[in-house]
C-alpha cells in the first residue's frame, strides 16, 4: 500500500488508482468475443457465463463459443438428409450423425448408410457406416442366390438344401443320403443354421408351402445344436414359444417339443 492510500483508497471501481490495490467488488465487466466468460475491464477477473445453446436454447451447440453439451434428446441436435442407396430402394433419410456436435444415434438403423462386406464362414455380413463407422452384423437378402448388399453366393442353395431334407422319405434303415445332406448343411456354418432356424419357424404358420416338411423336421430340429453358436438357445426357444401361436399338430410334435428336449441338453 502506497502511503498516500494509509487514510483511504481512491477507488475506480474495483481498483485503486492510485496503489492499484484490487477489491472484489464495483467490477466492469464485458463480454469476451468467442467465449461465453465476461472480463473485468480494470482488474482482469472473469467470471463463467451459461452458455447460449442453438435451436432457440434447446439445441446442442453454444453459439457463442462453439462448446457441445452431450445429450440423448434428438430434438437438440441436427441431423441433415443424406442419401441412402439401400433404404427402400434409394431416398433420403435423416442422418445418423448430428452435424453441429457429432452425437451419433444410438440405434442401429438410424439414418446410418452402411456398406456390407461378407465374411467368411459367418450366417451374416458386416456393415460399417459410411458417416460415423459403427460396425454391425446383420442377416444376408438373398435374391435369386446372391446377397443383394454384399454379394455373397453360398456354396450349395441352402434353402433349395433344407427343403429336400425336411421332406426326405426313408423307406429303409440306409440314412447314408440324409447324412450326407446334413454334412453339407453343417459344413455352411452359422449361414446354414439361421436358414434351418427360418425354414423351421415358418413351418408354424405354414409359410413354407404345400409340402411334407415334418417328415424329417425333427432331425433338423435336432441339428441346431451341432453348430455349436452362440444363437443356438435363441433358435430353440423360439421355436418352443412359437408353439403357442400354432395349432398345427405336427409343429408341436416335430418341431416345439424336440426344441424344449434340446434346451433341456444345453
Amino acid at each position: 500500500m502506497k502511503l498516500g492510500c494509509l487514510f483511504g483508497h481512491k477507488w475506480d471501481g474495483c481498483i485503486c488508482t492510485r496503489c492499484e490495490q484490487v477489491r472484489d467488488e464495483r467490477h466492469n465487466y464485458a463480454p469476451v468475443p468467442g467465449e461465453c466468460i465476461e472480463k473485468c475491464t480494470k482488474c482482469g477477473k472473469e467470471i463463467k457465463k451459461g452458455h447460449t445453446w442453438n435451436r432457440n436454447g434447446r439445441g446442442c451447440k453454444c453459439v457463442i463459443c462453439g462448446a457441445s453439451r452431450n445429450t440423448d434428446d434428438l430434438n437438440a441436435h441436427t441431423f441433415p438428409y443424406v442419401y441412402d442407396p439401400t433404404y427402400l430402394g434409394g431416398q433420403e433419410v435423416s442422418s445418423c450423425t448430428c452435424s453441429e456436435c457429432g452425437y451419433v444415434k444410438k440405434s442401429l438403423f438410424g439414418g446410418h448408410i452402411y456398406r456390407y462386406s461378407y465374411e467368411k464362414g459367418s450366417a451374416k455380413h458386416k456393415g460399417v457406416c459410411t458417416i460415423c463407422g459403427k460396425e454391425m452384423m446383420s442377416e444376408h437378402n438373398f435374391n435369386n442366390g446372391v446377397c443383394t448388399y454384399c454379394g455373397y453366393i453360398p456354396s450349395v442353395n441352402l434353402r433349395s438344401l433344407i427343403i429336400d431334407f425336411a421332406i426326405k422319405t426313408v423307406l429303409t434303415l440306409d440314412d447314408s443320403e440324409l447324412d450326407e445332406m446334413e454334412r453339407k448343411l453343417l459344413d455352411e456354418g452359422d449361414a446354414a443354421e439361421n436358414a434351418i432356424f427360418n425354414f423351421l419357424a415358418e413351418c408354424s404358420y405354414g409359410g413354407v408351402g404345400n409340402i411334407r416338411w415334418w417328415s424329417q423336421a425333427k432331425r433338423l430340429t435336432r441339428m441346431l445344436p451341432k453348430f455349436k453358436s452362440s444363437e443356438v438357445r435363441r433358435h430353440l426357444e423360439q421355436l418352443a414359444d412359437n408353439a403357442s401361436r400354432t395349432n398345427i399338430w405336427e409343429y408341436h410334435t416335430e418341431i416345439a417339443n424336440v426344441a424344449k428336449e434340446e434346451l433341456s441338453k444345453l
